[in-house]
């Protein structure tokens, strides 16, 4: 099933086999979860190990660091460091390129979720291994409007964006609303990229954390350089925005456990962005008859009042009067 479908599917939807069910993952629990979702979540096992043999051909080759959940390993690291002249950009992703067999379970492609090239100063990553063809991307929290990340004098300067992305909640919060392969479950799992949350998920995570906080009626501006996943960053948004409580009792709330919005609506003002998000909304949901689209404010006026609750549209649904809307 992982060599099918790719780890990510098992780790949310768990594995079937005859009449038994296995859960694989148990989800990051929400402010209305009972307690019994959140004393499992507390019962994964979330493990590090060194020095990882991982070649069924060559039996002494190791990976430096494999990260895995449940047994089930989801990221692989090569560690380099600058005192022995060694860092990522050159000598860690030349070992994935040239030195690591990517014919081997551990290193195919949907085996894992990531794979890092780490030193001291910076990251890169990729989702597929690729021999020559591997393409990486910067993993780094940027410094000063550039490449790289912030000094810091005590510790590695990667030391904050790697312990914020890989604590329980955030790797949990990965698997269940962030990366993903594209298309369908019935294409080759071979030719399904796999979506990066990066760099959309630090902001998107910023933008719910900050809704949680000062409750509804804010206005945001995120900036997106193009052919950077604005599509994705609107689709990471609205999946967890519907899913967002408030952190403390706000006036009008109905209560802490209630959450913010009933529904999220995707406005856009061009017919081929409506269509391209459309699609990538409808992808994303692994649950049936949350996600509508309203050409007309009439179907936007039923839709609200059905309670539907991601509903996308055009700015041109709203010439009719604003009359037609529910109060």
């Amino acid at each position: 099933m992982v060599k099918k479908y790719g780890i990510i599917r098992l780790l949310r939807k768990g594995l079937e086999v005859d009449d038994a069910h296995f859960t694989l993952l148990y989800v990051l629990p929400l402010a209305s979860s009972s307690p019994s979702v959140k004393d499992n979540f507390e019962r994964n096992e979330f493990s590090v190990t060194r020095q990882v043999r991982y070649s069924l051909n060559n039996t002494m080759e190791e990976i430096d660091m494999v990260l895995f959940v449940n047994g089930l390993p989801f990221a692989t690291m090569e560690l380099k460091n600058h005192w022995t002249g060694q860092n990522a950009k050159v000598h860690g992703q030349s070992q994935y390129k040239f030195k690591r067999d990517n014919t081997q379970p551990l290193l195919q492609f949907g085996r894992c979720i990531v794979h890092l090239a780490i030193d001291t100063d910076e990251a890169y990553m990729t989702t597929k291994l690729d021999g020559r063809g591997t393409f990486f991307l910067p993993f780094n929290l940027g410094n000063n409007f550039g490449k790289g990340n912030p000094p810091n004098p005590i510790r590695a300067q990667n030391i904050l964006l790697l312990g914020r992305c890989f604590s329980r909640q955030s790797v949990a919060n990965i698997i269940q609303h962030f990366v993903r392969f594209d298309g369908k479950d019935t294409d080759p799992l071979g030719k399904r990229p796999c979506i990066s949350p990066l760099p959309p998920m630090d902001v998107v995570r910023r933008l719910i954390a900050d809704a949680s906080k000062k409750g509804v009626g804010q206005t945001y501006l995120i900036q997106h350089s193009a052919g950077s996943g604005k599509s994705n960053s609107i689709t990471w948004a609205a999946y967890q925005l519907i899913e967002t409580y408030p952190e403390s009792e706000y006036p009008r709330q109905q209560g802490h456990h209630n959450p913010l919005f009933d529904s999220v609506m995707v406005v856009t003002d061009r017919r081929l962005l409506d269509k391209q998000l459309r699609e990538n909304i409808k992808e994303f949901s692994e649950v049936k008859n949350i996600v509508a689209a309203a050409y007309s404010s009439k179907e936007l006026k039923e839709h609200l009042e059905s309670g539907k609750k991601i509903i996308i549209t055009t700015i041109q649904s709203f010439r009719s009067s604003w009359t037609a809307l529910p109060t």
